[in-house]
């Protein structure tokens, strides 16, 4: 069977997040969820779209940019948001974007409100909400909107559900575990991978290891890694890069007493959670690597400010295998303890098996009302929202593809969906006019042709 063949079998499944900076959690969505709905129906692939592309060939997977996002919004059956800390108001980004995007919504509120017009599942992936940032009122109906015609809204933590319920007490909001802590299920430690094998030859590294992250905030209690080691006996210690975009660097960690190995390059995240799963400690800042460490039975010595006003690190609390690492006590006792899974990583486990099936289901076997214009005024207050503040960072190529893409879908509603979608384009047109100052960007430019997505995406999880 032809390569063409193959892929109209495919179903393809959007995800929308922040896949193209070098930080392990944030790499770990679209590889979990290819993985896991994979499982479940070999025809799905992921297609990860964030405020950058990425090549497959310089990345753990291939990104669309969000430009392409609208045109290739009706070959996906559904849209994930996330996960990680993604609903958010503040416009801090890691790595620079394109002047054309939006920030912070273009990664996350924008692909909802889009996928949703568009009649498409809209799965809200188990994110976290940033607290303690000013936001408009517009942004909070806007986000009324899109929860009113999601599908799925689940969040990771309590403060993000209870923040959330407070913009959107209507929405039906389910708390349920961040999808890393699946992660053991699906790549279950068997036999070394090829890469795990390499990276230990690359070391010379040979015997059992703790996992140290090489960012600033862990080397301040180097005397107490130090002493935990030390407790310990005959152990390595591997410097591990884990947020390379936040300046974790293996050579720039304080030195240490005993055996250390410096893991110099950015891994890949697959590569990165067998290291870690493999190891007989992690000390760690990274939330998702201290999720990793639960999920195969690692004990972990967390690294956070207590005080801190991002509260996602408070679900870690709720596990006897991790312990913040200026409690001695604590983490003498997981030493002695060693590795175990704890029942409720097996728990949390077994909740996520769950979660994938109905987020299979809605994939296969979407709602039969998110294809009619039920929610006409839902839609109509989304187009004149777009032409009275013009804030979805849409240009005039994406309004115009929205309008034509839309009527395209739902032939039966072309003239109200005409009227409805025409504030987005005048109101898109008109502020690129004011911005541009006689210069145009390629995306904004109507002889640019923004391509479909192509026959690929994450089949099965790429290390």
């Amino acid at each position: 069977m032809s390569a063409c063949s193959a892929a109209q079998r495919d179903i393809a499944v959007g995800i929308a997040g922040t896949f193209d900076v070098e930080n392990y959690g944030d790499l770990l969505f679209p590889i979990i969820a290819a993985a896991a709905l994979v499982r479940r129906n070999a025809r799905i692939r992921v297609v990860p779209f964030s405020a950058n592309g990425k090549s497959d060939m310089a990345w753990p997977f291939p990104v669309r940019p969000l430009e392409e996002m609208v045109a290739s919004l009706p070959t996906l059956s559904a849209m994930l948001i996330g996960g990680g800390q993604i609903v958010r108001f503040d416009k801090g980004y890691p790595i620079s974007v394109p002047a054309k995007v939006d920030l912070p919504f273009a990664y996350w509120l924008t692909p909802a409100v889009l996928a949703a017009l568009m009649g498409k599942p809209v799965i809200w992936n188990a994110v976290g909400a940033s607290t303690g940032w000013p936001h408009s009122r517009w942004h909070d109906e806007l986000l009324r909107q899109a929860f009113a015609a999601s599908c799925f809204i689940g969040v990771r933590d309590a403060v993000s559900r209870d923040d959330l319920a407070k913009v959107a007490p209507g929405a039906d909001i389910h708390l349920m575990p961040d999808t890393v802590f699946g992660i053991s299920r699906l790549w279950p430690l068997e036999e070394e991978s090829v890469e795990f094998t390499h990276w230990r030859k690359s070391l010379g590294l040979e015997g059992s290891y703790v996992v140290i992250q090489a960012n600033a905030a862990v080397g301040k209690y180097r005397s107490m890694i130090e002493s935990v080691m030390a407790s310990m006996g005959k152990i390595n210690a591997v410097i591990l890069p884990i947020c390379w975009c936040h300046g974790d660097r293996a050579e720039k960690f304080p030195d240490l007493k005993g055996s250390v190995f410096l893991s110099r390059e950015w891994l890949g995240p697959k590569l990165i959670s067998e290291i870690i799963g493999r190891s007989e400690f992690t000390f760690a800042s990274s939330l998702h690597a201290c999720i990793t460490a639960l999920s195969y039975g690692v004990p972990a010595a967390s690294v956070w400010a207590p005080i801190s006003a991002d509260r996602k690190y408070e679900l870690l609390d709720e596990f006897e295998s991790v312990a913040h690492i200026d409690k001695k006590e604590a983490l003498f006792r997981l030493v002695h303890r060693g590795r175990r899974v704890e029942p409720r990583v097996t728990q949390y486990a077994e909740r996520l098996d769950r979660y994938w099936d109905e987020v299979t289901s809605l994939i296969l076997r979407p709602p039969p009302e998110l294809g009619t214009l039920a929610t006409t005024a839902t839609l109509r207050w989304v187009a004149k929202a777009c032409a009275d503040h013009g804030r979805l960072g849409l240009t005039r190529t994406l309004a115009v593809r929205v309008r034509e893409s839309l009527v395209g879908y739902f032939p039966n509603e072309r003239v109200a969906l005409r009227r409805c979608l025409s504030f987005v384009k005048h109101s898109v047109v008109t502020a690129f006019r004011r911005s541009a100052r006689g210069t145009a960007s390629p995306a904004s430019d109507p002889k640019v042709k923004i391509p479909p997505i192509p026959a690929d995406g994450i089949a099965a999880g790429k290390p």
